[in-house]
């Protein structure tokens, strides 16, 4: 998701969490460990973290 969310693919990113989540459940009966899901929000709210640092 990161990898797509830097070079400004941001409905591709989510497109990746909303593809995987409902095939966690139906084949392996689990949910999105916490860094998927911290993830999906930081690219749902644009956090700022997520950029790339800026060299000074």
């Amino acid at each position: 998701m990161l990898v797509l969310y830097r070079p400004e693919r941001q409905a591709e990113a989510l497109q990746v969490y909303r593809f995987a989540q409902p095939v966690l459940r139906s084949e392996l009966s689990l949910e999105p460990c916490r860094s998927p899901r911290r993830l999906h929000r930081a690219n749902l709210t644009s956090d700022r973290l997520l950029d790339l640092p800026v060299a000074s």
